[in-house]
């Protein structure tokens, strides 16, 4: 038999049961494990966790992506800018490099095909193809994460080679387009995550803008 307890209060006196402090405890403790989470529930919010992540990581390599054509893009623009101020002075748009049309390895600058990776690099080199971007005066002002190429000819036919990795549907420059002026292609190239699948852009003479090819790589 629980003991009784009693407490006078005016008139009357009060008594109260022991035992309702442990009924008090006991609907405590049972609210308190209602309000925890379940394993179910903990799982699904670590799925939410993990698609919001995943979602975050597209989005960035998108933007970085973004940045990263928008410069080559820049530069493009950039080169035009020098061969149309190279050819106001000799009649020609310069070639770099300087022989021969093929956009292979060693063609590129700053750094060749197979050295892009997703960092940056500095603009001025002292490789082979060093003095022929300081003649054209082509200037950035920071690292760059493309490298770029270019070839020029003389009225006629719009002759370059295509670089290996584009298709030749993408390629407008093979022979079929003519022109009564000078005319030149620049081409870059960028390899954003460093496995040898390259982002393409070119830009001629005859183009208003810069055409992209496999930007997602």
């Amino acid at each position: 038999m629980s003991a009784a307890m009693s407490e006078t209060r005016g008139d009357h006196t009060v008594k109260a049961s022991s035992a309702e402090p442990c009924r008090y405890r006991r609907r405590w403790t049972r609210s308190a494990s209602e309000a925890g989470f379940t394993l179910v529930e903990l799982m699904i919010v670590v799925a939410i966790v993990g698609v919001l992540a995943v979602i975050a990581i597209v989005g960035y390599n998108k933007y970085v992506r973004s940045a990263a054509s928008g410069e080559a893009r820049a530069m493009l623009q950039s080169i035009r800018g020098a061969e149309d101020n190279y050819k106001a002075e000799v009649l020609n748009y310069m070639s770099c490099p300087l022989v021969g049309g093929t956009f292979s390895d060693a063609d590129f600058y700053p750094r060749t095909l197979s050295n892009l990776n997703s960092k940056k690099a500095a603009w001025v080199q002292s490789n082979a193809l060093a003095p022929c971007w300081t003649q054209l005066n082509v200037k950035s002002s920071g690292p760059v994460r493309y490298s770029f190429s270019i070839f020029a000819g003389p009225p006629g036919a719009i002759t370059a080679n295509k670089p290996g990795e584009i298709p030749a549907g993408d390629w407008p420059f093979n022979g079929t387009s003519q022109t009564q002026n000078p005319w030149f292609v620049a081409v870059a190239a960028g390899d954003y995550e460093g496995d040898g699948i390259h982002a393409w852009l070119y830009l001629s003479s005859e183009m208003s803008d810069a055409v992209i090819v496999n930007d997602t790589e």
